[in-house]
Order: structure tokens, then C-alpha cells, then sequence
């Protein structure tokens, strides 16, 4: 299975990612998090697996947490 790493924006409903695929989760999660704290606008990442297609993810499973506040936790300790 393949991966892709998800960022959520600031007012924003909608989950976004770049096209870049990830062989394994740890690759896509630490990826996620990279930009998470790299994107000011961000307000939450995630990991969902792709059913090969990085285009568009179609049915699949959360991987990763989904937490806002974590937000605020990863960014004030960094």
C-alpha cells in the first residue's frame, strides 16, 4: 500500500496534499509533520493510504491522528 501526507488550512474544511506518494507510513507521517511545522496556515496533517492513484484518494482509511491540538503543542515546544 502507498501513502500520502495531508495538511488541513485555516478555514478550510478541505484536506490537501501535494501529490507526493510514500511507501510506508513512517515516511508519510514524518513527512506530515515536517510541513506541518513548516506551514504557518496549518491547522492539522494526517496520513491516509492511496489506493495508487496520488490524484485523488478514493475510500480510504485514516491513518495517522487527527488532533487540533496538537497544533498548538508541536508548535510551542519547537
Amino acid at each position: 500500500m502507498e501513502y500520502l501526507a495531508q495538511v488541513k488550512v485555516h478555514e478550510d474544511p478541505k484536506w490537501y496534499n501535494n501529490g507526493i506518494v510514500f511507501d510506508s507510513i513512517v515516511e508519510a507521517e514524518e513527512y506530515a509533520k515536517d510541513l506541518f511545522q513548516r506551514w504557518t496556515q496549518c491547522d492539522d496533517w494526517r496520513v491516509i493510504g492511496s489506493e495508487g492513484d496520488s490524484d485523488s484518494v478514493k475510500g480510504n482509511i485514516q491513518i495517522a491522528r487527527e488532533n487540533a491540538n496538537r497544533k498548538h503543542f508541536n508548535k510551542e515546544i519547537n
